[in-house]
C-alpha cells in the first residue's frame, strides 16, 4: 500500500530506500523478469543476472543463468538454490554502473551509491563482478563492518569458489534532480519536491 501525502510542498512515501531509488528485489521462481538487471555474461553468450540466496542466517549475492531455475553462491564451495531466492530489479538499468576496485579500496568509494547485495553477522555484502574462465561472473564482495580490511569477490566456476582481489563493484547513480531526501524513519521517507 502506497500512502501519499502532500503537505507544503513535501511528499510523504513509505520508507523503502532502495524502491525510491529505482532497484529492488523480487522473488524468484525460475523465470527471468523482464526488469531484471543483468550483471555479467556466461560462455555462451547468455546474460548472468544478480541473484541474492537466504542460507542460514545469512542474506548472499548470486549468480542467476538464464534458463535454469538455481541461483549459484559462493559458501566455501559453488552452492545453489530455488527458495529464498530473490533476483535483483529496476526500471532504470541505465543508472547501473560497474566501478573497477581491488579489495582494500571499497572504502574509499565515498561519493559512490555501492549496491548492497545482502548480509552475514559482522560483514556487509556488496556485488561484484570479474572476468574468469572466458566469462563475467558475478558473486559477492565480503566487507567488514567495522573494518577497511575487505576480503574482495569470491565467485563461483565449476563448483568451486574463486577469492580475487582485483574486481567491479556494482554502483546505482540515481537522479537526485527528480527527489531529495531529507530524512527517514521506519514509516516514511520525506521528499521534497
Amino acid at each position: 500500500m502506497l500512502w501519499l501525502m502532500k503537505v507544503d510542498r513535501t511528499v510523504f512515501l513509505p520508507c523503502n530506500y532502495n524502491t525510491i531509488l529505482g532497484y529492488y528485489w523480487r522473488e524468484y521462481t525460475g523465470v527471468i523478469p523482464d526488469d531484471a538487471v543483468e550483471g555479467g555474461q556466461a560462455a555462451n553468450g547468455l546474460p548472468i543476472y544478480i541473484g541474492q540466496v537466504l542460507y542460514a542466517d545469512k542474506l548472499i549475492p548470486a549468480k542467476i543463468y538464464s534458463n535454469d531455475a538455481k541461483a549459484y553462491f559462493a559458501w566455501n564451495v559453488e552452492q545453489s538454490a530455488t527458495l529464498n531466492v530473490k533476483i535483483l530489479c529496476s526500471k532504470y538499468p541505465e543508472r547501473f554502473n560497474w566501478v573497477a576496485t581491488r579489495k582494500n579500496e571499497i572504502h574509499l568509494l565515498t561519493d559512490q551509491h555501492v549496491v548492497s547485495g545482502g548480509y552475514e553477522p559482522g560483514y556487509i555484502m556488496y556485488i561484484g563482478r570479474a572476468q574468469y574462465s572466458g566469462q563475467t561472473l558475478v558473486g559477492k564482495v565480503r566487507a567488514p563492518e567495522k573494518s577497511t580490511t575487505n576480503l574482495g569477490l569470491f565467485i563461483t566456476n565449476e563448483g568451486k569458489q574463486i577469492n580475487l582481489e582485483t574486481f567491479e563493484i556494482l554502483i546505482y547513480t540515481p537522479n537526485l534532480k527528480e527527489i531529495e531526501m531529507k530524512y527517514c524513519n521506519k514509516r516514511v521517507v520525506v521528499i521534497k519536491e
